[in-house]
């Protein structure tokens, strides 16, 4: 019984990502620059990210944009990234528009001296680009 409670106890929970303050730059809206909050809810337990992909998609779902971003240790606190996904040509011309980031890595936990094998985890976060400067 004891067992399954300590299991139940130390057993991590995936990280959350948020993804704040999306912004084109005025003169080039063939690049996305934002803010990639990534904390870690467990105590006593360390993540390890293998590279990061972001991808920026489109409103009809294509990948429009990738980046890349090189994988690092995380212990109890949390982080924020800034990145910015090139695009390499303009994917919208004026107005609003939606997209979607979407995030892939594989993590690995260190709970109290051990490390666990990777996982994978996806996270997606859907946005409405709103344009005042037409």
């Amino acid at each position: 019984m004891f067992g399954i409670f300590g299991w139940l106890n130390v057993r991590p929970n995936n990280p959350d990502f948020i993804i704040s303050s999306p912004n084109f730059p005025v003169q080039n809206n063939s690049a996305m620059i934002f803010d990639l909050e990534v904390s870690n809810p467990n105590l006593w337990t360390g993540v390890y990210y293998s590279v990061i992909n972001l991808e920026l998609l489109g409103t009809d779902g294509d990948v429009v944009g990738t980046n890349i971003t090189p994988g690092f240790h995380q212990g109890y606190k949390n982080v924020t990234l800034k990145i910015v996904i090139n695009t390499g040509q303009e994917f919208w011309q004026a107005g609003d528009v939606d997209f979607m980031v979407r995030i892939k890595t594989d993590v690995k936990f260190r709970v109290i001296g051990w490390t666990r094998k990777a996982h994978r985890v996806i996270y997606q976060q859907r946005f409405r680009y709103v344009n005042n400067k037409n």
